[in-house]
């Protein structure tokens, strides 16, 4: 019996909440704008699409010891790259359709953990890659996690690679 008499003023509370509401709606014109929405139910994620590029693209003054990385193990057999790295000073990275480069401003090392992070472009890049397994001497295959930040936006993405010299 206390159920149904609950249930009911619950019904009646919200019906009267609803017919309340209604008549205190915003003009729809003002409802499609979006700036009007609170900035928490915004969507923050970064409007970025990477893209492969051919080893080939890399200048010539970046050989040396590298990390590079793909999506997936069929990209590197086909040499195909998303982030290259030469872990000194600079990043290619193809950011919706155009192979840009990046200047590091941090580079940490924990253990097996590298943190560097670049800027340019109007981007802030931080890539964390993760020792998987060493291979031989100057060999390592990595994981990682990309982070790339424009204003208050940001995107992530998990990438597979290695780390060679």
């Amino acid at each position: 019996m206390r159920c149904i008499v609950f249930v009911r003023i619950t019904t009646v509370i919200f019906f009267s909440l609803f017919v309340f509401l209604q008549g205190h709606t915003q003009p729809g014109s003002l409802l499609k704008d979006t700036s009007r929405i609170p900035s928490f139910l915004r969507s923050h994620e970064l409007s970025v699409t990477l893209g492969y590029f051919d080893q080939r693209s890399i200048p010539d003054s970046l050989n040396g010891c590298s990390e590079q990385y793909a999506f997936d193990t069929t990209a590197f057999r086909l040499k195909k790259l998303m982030l290259f790295t030469d872990m000194n000073t600079t990043a290619l990275l193809k950011i919706n359709g155009r192979l840009l480069s990046f200047k590091i401003t941090h580079n940490e090392t924990k253990g097996k953990k590298i943190i560097l992070v670049f800027s340019g472009h109007g981007y802030t890049i931080q890539f964390t890659s993760t020792e998987i397994k060493q291979v031989d001497m100057e060999y390592w295959v990595r994981s990682g996690i990309l982070e790339i930040r424009k204003e208050n936006q940001k995107k992530i993405f998990r990438v597979l690679g290695y780390y060679g010299c």
